[in-house]
């Protein structure tokens, strides 16, 4: 089976070199880049690599930027990252294995690049099935065909849109935690007291749950941090 990356940016200018000079020495079909005018130097660094395919979507929406990401890719699976994740061996071979074994679509458990306590609690928790330990730094894979079938993600979510595609999902599909674990970049806790964090998390879950307008979650959730 062949894989399309897809990787959502808007100024990654810190991070996104390394990731795509991993990927592109891997065996994926297709890297796809879709940014949102970034005002750093995250494009000019996205172009350096031949092999990546960059896009350009007018509005900041991950959403939006996944599914014009979803729309070009021409993979049998489709691979969803943040450009500040580094992922382990067999990354790739993992991602196929889980979709060959029956399953329509999964994410990776993830440790943070930080050696605070707290957040490998933070982190023991991604390896749980629950909705609410879920989330976009755990790199989304799914059968292409799948994910056109479910209409892609939901762009009226400017926020928490992983966990409303993974709410369909699991509803009409299968969804596999992979044991494996990422790593993910710790840049919002170490810019937020740890138990603030949680609280910002915590509330944008439960008005999610309670089907509380999308903007209002994120401008909530922006309200009570001072990263995105």
């Amino acid at each position: 089976m062949t894989i399309s990356v897809i990787i959502p940016t808007l100024n990654e200018e810190v991070t996104i070199g390394h990731l795509l000079g991993s990927l592109v020495a891997r065996d994926f079909i297709e890297i796809i880049v879709v940014d949102a005018g970034s005002e750093d130097q995250t494009v000019k660094i996205v172009l350096q690599f031949a092999k990546v395919v960059l896009l350009t979507c007018k509005r900041a929406s991950r959403a939006e930027q996944m599914n014009m990401g979803a729309e070009a890719a021409s993979g049998d699976i489709l691979l969803f990252m943040h450009a500040d994740i580094k992922f382990p061996d067999r990354f790739e071979q993992n991602v196929e294995a889980s979709i060959l074994s029956g399953n329509d679509a999964g994410c990776f458990c993830y440790w943070f690049d930080s050696p605070r306590r707290l957040l490998r609690v933070n982190a023991y928790f991604t390896k749980l099935k629950g909705l609410i330990c879920r989330g976009g730094d755990q790199t989304l894979f799914i059968k292409r065909s799948f994910f056109r079938q479910l209409g892609g993600f939901n762009q009226a979510f400017c926020v928490m849109e992983d966990f409303e595609l993974i709410q369909r999902i699991r509803i009409k599909g299968t969804f596999f935690v992979r044991p494996e674990r990422i790593l993910v970049s710790a840049r919002k806790y170490n810019e937020n007291a740890w138990l603030r964090v949680q609280w910002a998390n915590l509330g944008a879950f439960i008005m999610f749950r309670l089907h509380v307008e999308p903007a209002k979650i994120q401008r909530r959730y922006k309200s009570l941090l001072s990263v995105n």
